[in-house]
């Protein structure tokens, strides 16, 4: 019988029997390796992203006020920064399934410890620790996408991986925050635990042995590696591109909740529903950006998403009196900024050669959660609370508008030099 569960969007797999044997088809290992990718992010992503809409809880119980709420959700950015940066020097010299395992157990233990917070102090130090595992854990996904799928079904594969987030809004997010409403804010905290547990489990009996795909080489040899490919052209275009929509997406995620509450009057009950609808939408969207990135390529897809996102952090935070009901704009907000991303990892993954996908997609993941961080400390410091409102979100929704407008015509300016060196890439 087929196992079916959230993942089930995956078809052709029988997870019970999932094997990582060479003797599969590359189709069936493909989908095999796709399955357990996905569910290795969907623990990643829930554990990044439920934070933010707990914003009022955490200020509630932590005695916070929630403009701060950005340092919490910046602080598991900034640690997953830093070990990517460290990462990026050893990931390709270590198996891709030692190195899985290893960062998939420290994050699930750093969750874990973040349920027994007693003030802010410490959540923010089990938050560093969970980015510090975090962070890698997303580049090695990446990696083992970019190992076993071809270019020209990468794009749909990253779909299929990204869409974790949806699936930790559909299903992850409003779970996490009825369990705030019941429990407290540490029930989510054990939930994702505790699911954390499970997939280590499941990764450590399935996930394929490998070896690294470099020799050894000195702390100084890895770093001249990493300096070489920084310094090529279409290497730094990329990690800007990906980076700079993330870091105004990050000036706005983290205060949706407070903005939506406080400002739009949204009920607090409500949230878990909302994100529960948009996850549906989103979940949807990005699998589409993946296959609209392989047929009509990444220009086209990312002027597509990054209008819809354009439109409505116009309509939703630049002018908030504009008559656009909160479910819609944030149904637009998740499928713009979500197939935009998908379409701009597909391009990065085109890029390194396979020994060192490990430190390129580590070096990616790193920019963006520095800017990430930086996003969600700048809005911290923009916003303030007067008279129960949150204040000063329209200049916040005009900084990430104004990236949103520009990442097409960056895209292009890309996507002309990639065609250029590599005309399969077209």
């Amino acid at each position: 019988m087929r196992y079916v569960n959230a993942f089930a969007f995956y078809p052709g797999i029988d997870l019970k029997n999932m094997s990582f044997d060479k003797d599969l088809s590359p189709s069936a290992l493909e989908k095999s390796v796709i399955l357990l990718v996905g569910m290795i992010q969907f623990v990643n992503i829930l554990d990044f992203v439920m934070v933010m809409p707990l914003g009022p809880d955490l200020a509630e119980a932590l005695n916070m006020p929630i403009s701060h709420i950005g340092y919490v959700s910046g602080a598991y950015t900034f640690a997953a920064g830093v070990a990517g940066l460290i990462a990026a020097l050893y990931l390709d010299q270590f198996s891709r399934r030692r190195a899985t395992l290893f960062c998939l157990l420290g994050l699930s233990l750093a969750t874990l410890g973040a349920a027994f917070v007693t003030d802010t102090a410490q959540m923010i130090i089990l938050r560093l620790l969970a980015g510090a595992f975090g962070g890698p854990l997303t580049a090695l996904a990446h990696a083992l996408i970019a190992d076993h799928v071809p270019e020209s079904r990468r794009g749909s594969a990253t779909g299929k991986v990204m869409s974790a987030f949806s699936i930790a809004s559909v299903i992850g997010l409003p779970l996490g925050l009825e369990l705030a409403v019941r429990f407290g804010f540490r029930a989510p905290f054990l939930f994702t635990a505790a699911l954390g547990f499970a997939v280590f489990a499941l990764a450590y009996l399935k996930l394929p042995k490998d070896s690294p795909l470099k020799g050894e080489k000195n702390l100084s040899e890895r770093f001249k590696d990493l300096i070489r490919l920084i310094k090529i052209p279409e290497v730094a275009m990329i990690f800007a591109l990906v980076s700079l929509p993330m870091a105004a997406n990050f000036m706005v995620i983290p205060n949706i909740a407070g903005h939506f509450t406080m400002n739009l009057g949204f009920p607090r009950e409500d949230l878990g529903e909302l994100y529960l609808i948009g996850g549906l939408f989103s979940f949807v969207t990005v699998r589409m950006a993946g296959s609209m990135t392989d047929n009509i390529g990444a220009v086209k897809t990312v002027t597509i998403f990054s209008l819809l996102l354009a439109f409505t952090l116009l309509t939703g935070f630049v002018l908030p009196g504009f008559p656009l009901p909160v479910w819609i704009g944030f149904i637009l907000f998740m499928i713009g900024g979500g197939g935009r991303n998908v379409s701009l990892q597909t391009v990065a993954s085109k890029i390194p050669a396979p020994q060192e996908r490990g430190a390129f997609m580590a070096l990616n993941n790193a920019f963006i959660h520095f800017a990430s961080s930086i996003g969600a400390y700048l809005s911290s410091v923009m916003l303030y609370e007067s008279g129960g409102r949150l204040m000063n979100v329209p200049a916040v929704g005009g900084a990430c508008l104004a990236v949103a407008v520009a990442a097409p015509f960056a895209t292009y300016y890309l996507q002309r030099r990639l065609d250029r060196k590599n005309p399969k890439n077209r």
